[in-house]
């Protein structure tokens, strides 16, 4: 769906649970220059399923990258995301679960990477 990472915006941005922890540092695909930590950056590649007659549906993949300074810090965040996407649905989102995750540490970040698998109409 091609607007998948628009909606994934738009629930992230609206959970105060997320919002407490990073306020609004949600960005798509990178981190902008200077920006404090902690913060998400998401990205999103989809597919869509065609029939015959139409298309069936489609399906997104989501990945959320949390960094922070402090390893405990990701995973609240982690926690808080689950939250506000696990099984997640609505009028055009038929399912949103956390397929896997991940987590590193790279240039005075502790990182988690979290997948997550869209099925939309």
């Amino acid at each position: 769906m091609i607007t998948s990472g628009k909606k994934i915006y738009s629930i992230l941005s609206q959970s105060t649970e997320v919002t407490a922890l990073v306020s609004y540092r949600i960005y798509p695909l990178i981190l902008p220059e200077n920006t404090s930590l902690p913060a998400i950056v998401y990205e999103r590649s989809f597919s869509n399923m065609y029939t015959k007659d139409y298309r069936a549906g489609s399906e997104s993949v989501i990945n959320i990258t949390i960094l922070a300074r402090e390893y405990s810090d990701t995973i609240a965040i982690s926690e808080a995301v689950e939250a506000a996407l696990g099984n997640y649905s609505d009028s055009v989102i038929r399912s949103l679960k956390l397929e896997n995750g991940a987590e590193t540490y790279l240039e005075g970040a502790f990182i988690q990477n979290l997948t997550y698998t869209v099925r939309s109409v």
